[in-house]
């Protein structure tokens, strides 16, 4: 409660959830003998964001968290909610495992990073699926999208009229143009000012890969 009412009295109109940047799955009993534990417990971290807090902190992957502020976590919503309830801007006390040794570290409790700049853009009228809104990935999309953190391209934030005709979805992951790599919405945008008569798009959806096709 405590969280929600310091971002209210920021000036917050919606509460904002502190960024882990992580990837990770409940210690089940197989993997507890492994990590030498009584007993399942904890978290472990199977990948990690270049940005993450975490891996600022110098938590890795393998290592299992235990607890944070002491309050023990054994699955990654609960540790979501124990990082919440400590708020933004404030360090929470992250307990891990790593080769039998238990130890603290002090992460600090951030929002997904809105960088680099996200540059939508919106397809203009004459352009090859008009209408179509995309987006640079980052930290911040990828939260927003609730992407694979590893995700690389250009993601469809509204696939409009057009884009939707093709079988683009909101959320997709445009990685490449007729087998180029896109980063950038502009390199999109370059290639379908190419004049190619057919499109391919290699398209991350979810943990798939598709492919599109279509003419113009």
């Amino acid at each position: 409660m405590a969280a929600f009412v310091a971002q209210a009295e920021a000036g917050r109109t919606g509460f904002g959830t502190p960024w882990a940047g992580i990837n990770g799955q409940s210690v089940d009993a197989d993997m507890a003998e492994a990590f030498g534990l009584a007993f399942p417990e904890g978290i472990i971290v199977s990948g990690l964001h270049p940005a993450s807090p975490f891996a600022r902190s110098g938590i890795e992957v393998g290592d299992v968290i235990t607890a944070v502020n002491g309050e023990p976590v054994n699955t990654p919503s609960e540790m979501i909610y124990r990082m919440s309830v400590t708020g933004l801007g404030n360090t929470a006390v992250i307990t891990r495992l790593r080769r039998g040794e238990e130890t603290e570290v002090a992460v600090e409790m951030i929002e997904a990073p809105d960088m680099p700049p996200r540059d939508e853009r919106v397809l203009a009228p004459r352009e090859v699926l008009e209408g179509l809104k995309i987006a640079r990935t980052n930290p911040a999309v990828i939260s927003e999208f609730n992407l694979p953190l590893d995700a690389e391209g250009v993601v469809v934030t509204d696939p409009g009229r057009l884009g939707g005709r093709v079988g683009l979805r909101l959320g997709d992951v445009i990685e490449a143009v007729n087998d180029v790599r896109v980063m950038h919405p502009e390199e999109v945008a370059r290639i379908f000012r190419e004049g190619w008569r057919g499109y391919a798009l290699t398209v991350l959806r979810g943990d798939q890969r598709v492919v599109l096709q279509f003419r113009v």
